[in-house]
């Protein structure tokens, strides 16, 4: 089994900061894409020492991770947690378009900018997300405007956009608390079907 470490991408298509573009010691890779074709299956592949945060924002992806298959759909967010084994199984990686995390979960390691104390509460939290919730527009469009912030060459578009992220990732343990109604297996497979 592969530990899959994106690196830093720039195309139209796919872009990807790693903690080396970012600044950010914790965010092991920061990435948006809009896959307007389907591809080949992503193969079994962990993230080792990181936790992985999918946020679908439009279209259909399906994850495979703990023996259970997930169909994913917008703003529909999947956890993979800390060096665990996922993929697509044998689903083609989507057209859909993603923005997704990985962040480092070990001690000792700066914390998106956060005091000790903060950042032990922000890092418990991740760690205790479901592996499946839904996200909605603002989380979308904050995450979006973190991304490009954090790509930018001035330091206050970069001080703001990692606020704007430590905001996203506080929602993102928000969301996974309330109790949104999910789609029907019936109607993701319509949608998937479309």
């Amino acid at each position: 089994m592969e530990n899959l470490v994106d690196l830093f991408c720039w195309e139209e298509h796919r872009k990807i900061l790693t903690c080396r573009e970012s600044g950010i010691p914790a965010l092991q890779t920061f990435g948006i894409c809009s896959n307007n074709r389907a591809g080949q299956p992503l193969h079994v592949h962990t993230h080792n020492g990181c936790m992985e945060i999918v946020f679908v924002v439009k279209g259909i992806q399906v994850y495979e991770a703990g023996g259970e298959v997930y169909n994913l759909t917008g703003s529909d967010i999947f956890v993979s947690y800390t060096g665990e084994p996922h993929s697509s199984g044998s689903y083609p990686e989507n057209v859909c378009d993603l923005i997704w995390m990985q962040i480092r979960m070990e001690k000792g390691i700066p914390f998106f900018g956060l005091d000790e104390s903060h950042a032990a509460y922000l890092r418990e939290s991740l760690l205790a997300l479901p592996r499946f919730f839904s996200g909605d527009a603002a989380l979308r469009s904050m995450l979006t405007e973190a991304f490009f912030g954090l790509a930018e060459k001035s330091e206050m578009d970069r001080y703001m956009a990692e606020q704007k992220l430590v905001y996203c990732l506080f929602r993102i343990v928000q969301l996974s608390q309330k109790m949104i109604p999910r789609r029907t297996d019936c109607i993701v497979d319509a949608i998937a079907f479309i």
